[in-house]
């Protein structure tokens, strides 16, 4: 019988360091033999090495190294800095030819203290110009240490494996989620950390083939990219609290619903068109109607002339019909944008609001949709009676303009509105037209194809959201009771397994099991280390010898992309020189923007508008004033509906862009105190606007 321990004697395999930094290893290269490996102190002989790279040519420049210069490969080891303290460079060897070793510069007392203090060490993002790479050799148990060469024909790969430290405990990264590796498992032998979870993510190495200096022989080590910009993935991913082997805690039944549930998806959507929009004009509604009273009481209580009075109250007037006329707008492609939702992915419910159709035909009062169509039925648009305010004989057509007393609308079902606003001519109306609807001017009629039924989404309607949405956990945010909606369309789902209906593309809701929420405090506040294992992997041979998993590389963190050590990239935007109007007319209009007809007429009014203007319009009464009211959508030229092709200076726009920034730090400098952080200009001799003729001082 051919046992483990002499399978094991034909396949002495292991990971090292990358040969080139033998020679500067603090150890002793150890004599490798079955009895001895590994042997004490061997530690950084057999942990794969990280290189450091500051250039965006880092690829070449490696490849470079490899193939003039291997023995120079200590230099790229990567180590500690901050933008202040940072690594020396070394010099990269050119056409063929070899560098000198770069000079280590001294470093001060205090340096070294705060470099000290950087533990563990912190991989910057490639934004910051940092590239690092991991390296090792795989090499055989014999004389010599020869490569391991690859039989890709029996499927023979090397990859390397990300592992994140909590509490001193190793996790591996398996679907998008941490889970703990037990320290005290023992997988075919060996520690659980040194062998390969099952589903464990990996990243890919790549072969690199160099001449050894000692013989001159080729020698082939294997790298790979660290993947440090994806560390918002890494670090904000579940961490679990337990192992898949170890319970049942991955169990579908134990795990909020994927991403690829289609329930989901369809929540988001109708969250995103519907629901939160809806709740967001509710809450504008009834934060419009105590404003509007609050200024008809300071007007009444004002010891301002009667003719002064009636002009602010016409003045107010209008601004409450504009409010009313923009809510109204937005009231109308919320209800279509529900129609919509109900007609493609609750076609039942939809088929009782639109026809003659039975509320039976959808089954017991106890059934799903049933219960959604009565709750959307008994919803009704009635007058609001909260709003009182008593200011004489003018209280009643601000009553009537703000709670839709004696409007058409009184009364009108939600499914009775859903319905009319689905028909042809006011659902095409509405997604075509690029008019404005305003109501403030009697004297200009409006177009007969907007909507006769009026509607506010408030105070009479609100209530319905808290039924059709999910009910959530305040603290967890894990749904706790279904919302009509999610019930209605997993009863969709239950009639019609094999549907799956095409859904628009939504915001990845990340997959996290229960057990997430149930780790303790000390475990998320731990601070996020790294470490790397290089991987062979050799699926023919037994399972015990299936893959060959090297020592962790040394701990690390990566740094965020706004992390106050990281290096910055160096970045210049340069000015224009001559500001004068005889060197800015020189410029090319080269920025152009192509512009629809409504936006043209949009930007129109908007030149009209003057600073005055803006701030008139946001001061109390009596210094209060309109804005300008754009009537139309579009504006015709000779009678024709046309856009525009505007071309700009990109020169004069950076002046306008810094001159803004520098407005704006200001002002927010009282909050902030930011502005001695800010800006640090040197000055330049000789840089003018315009050159100076000879003899001129």
């Amino acid at each position: 019988m051919v046992t483990v321990q002499r399978i094991q004697q034909r396949h002495q395999v292991d990971w090292v360091t990358a040969s080139p930094l033998w020679r500067s290893l603090p150890a002793q290269i150890p004599t490798p033999s079955p009895a001895s490996w590994p042997s004490p102190g061997d530690v950084t002989f057999r942990q794969p090495a990280i290189l450091r790279f500051t250039t965006d040519t880092f690829m070449e420049d490696f490849l470079a190294i490899a193939a003039t210069d291997p023995e120079r490969l200590h230099e790229w080891q990567v180590k500690k800095e901050t933008w202040r303290i940072p690594a020396p460079t070394p010099v990269v060897p050119s056409n063929g030819v070899t560098a000198h070793p770069s000079p280590t510069p001294e470093l001060t007392e205090k340096q070294r203290r705060i470099l000290d203090e950087q533990t563990p060490i912190k991989l910057y993002q490639p934004a910051n110009q940092r590239f690092y790479l991991v390296t090792a050799n795989l090499v055989c148990r014999s004389p010599g240490l020869p490569d391991k060469m690859l039989k890709a024909n029996a499927g023979e790969t090397v990859s390397f494996v990300l592992r994140r430290v909590i509490n001193g405990q190793e996790h591996a990264l398996i679907q998008k989620r941490w889970f703990p590796i037990p320290s005290s498992q023992l997988r075919y032998g060996r520690p659980a950390q040194e062998t390969l979870q099952p589903d464990e993510q990996q990243f890919p190495m790549f072969p690199v083939t160099y001449h050894a200096e000692q013989d001159g022989h080729k020698r082939r080590l294997f790298a790979g990219l660290v993947p440090v910009s994806g560390r918002e993935a890494y670090v904000n991913a579940a961490v679990e609290a337990e192992h898949p082997s170890d319970s049942s805690a991955t169990e579908l039944e134990a795990i909020a619903p994927p991403s690829d549930n289609w329930v989901d998806q369809l929540m988001t959507v109708v969250e995103m068109d519907v629901l939160e929009p809806w709740d967001t004009l509710g809450e504008q509604v009834e934060q419009f109607k105590p404003r509007i009273a609050a200024s008809l009481n300071e007007i009444g209580a004002s010891t301002a002339s009667t003719s002064q009075k009636l002009n602010a109250l016409g003045d107010l007037k209008i601004n409450v019909q504009q409010q009313r006329d923009q809510i109204q707008v937005a009231s109308w492609y919320l209800l279509l944008d529900f129609a919509e939702f109900l007609a493609t992915y609750l076609s039942p419910v939809w088929t009782v609001i639109q026809t003659t159709a039975q509320p039976s035909t959808l089954g017991s009062h106890n059934h799903p949709l049933r219960q959604l169509f009565d709750v959307l039925h008994q919803a009704r648009f009635e007058p609001d009676d909260v709003f009182n305010v008593q200011i004489g004989q003018s209280a009643s057509r601000y009553e009537r303009l703000i709670t839709g007393k004696t409007e058409p609308t009184a009364g009108i079902r939600l499914t009775q509105l859903l319905q009319e606003l689905s028909q042809t001519e006011p659902s095409t109306f509405l997604e075509t037209t690029t008019l404005t609807y305003d109501t403030t001017d009697p004297d200009v009629p409006l177009d007969p194809r907007w909507p006769s039924r009026l509607s506010l989404c408030g105070s009479q309607i609100y209530p319905v959201l808290g039924q059709l949405r999910d009910t959530r956990d305040a603290t967890t945010r894990e749904r706790t009771e279904d919302g009509l909606l999610r019930r209605a369309l997993i009863q969709i789902f239950q009639d019609n397994p094999n549907a799956r209906p095409t859904i628009p593309l939504t915001p990845e809701s990340q997959q996290i099991s229960k057990s997430a929420f149930r780790r303790s405090n000390a475990a998320t506040n731990q601070p996020d280390y790294f470490q790397i294992r290089c991987v062979f992997n050799r699926p023919h041979c037994p399972p015990a010898l299936r893959q060959v998993v090297s020592r962790p590389t040394i701990a690390f963190q990566m740094a965020s992309y706004f992390d106050p050590d990281a290096p910055t990239r160096s970045i210049r935007i340069p000015m224009p020189v001559d500001t004068t109007p005889a060197g800015l007319r020189k410029f090319s209009k080269n920025a152009m923007f192509v512009i629809s007809d409504a936006l043209a007429c949009q930007i129109e009014v908007a030149r009209k508008l003057t600073l005055g203007d803006l701030v008139l319009s946001v001061l109390p009464w009596p210094f209060h004033r309109k804005l300008p009211n754009p009537r139309t959508g579009t504006c015709k030229t000779k009678g024709i509906d046309i856009g525009k092709l505007c071309t700009l200076s990109i020169p004069i726009i950076t002046i306008c862009a810094l001159i803004l920034l520098m407005i704006m730090v200001l002002v927010l400098d009282y909050i902030f105190k930011w502005v001695p952080y800010l800006i640090f200009c040197l000055p330049l001799p000789g840089l003018n606007a315009k050159s100076k003729k000879p003899g001129e001082d």
